[in-house]
């Protein structure tokens, strides 16, 4: 089951772009989104976001859930 609070972390980053940004707006840490997304990854099996230094982008599945997860919260 998806937890919903890690679904929302997960589409502030989408919106954002940015770890960093969405974790300012969400008042958590870097290291708390970045972890909270790690286990939605592992909780689905598959990877969501390409992260690198400066940049982030969706995967084929992290597309798809962001359009369901938008729906469903």
């Amino acid at each position: 089951m998806i937890d919903l609070q890690q679904l929302k972390q997960f589409l502030y980053v989408v919106q954002r772009m940015n770890f960093t940004k969405a974790a300012n707006d969400l008042y958590i840490s870097h290291s708390t989104i970045s972890r909270n997304i790690s286990r939605l990854e592992g909780q689905l099996g598959t990877q969501l976001l390409l992260r690198n230094n400066r940049t982030v982008t969706l995967t084929p599945a992290g597309e798809h859930l962001a359009k369901r997860g938008q729906a469903l919260l």
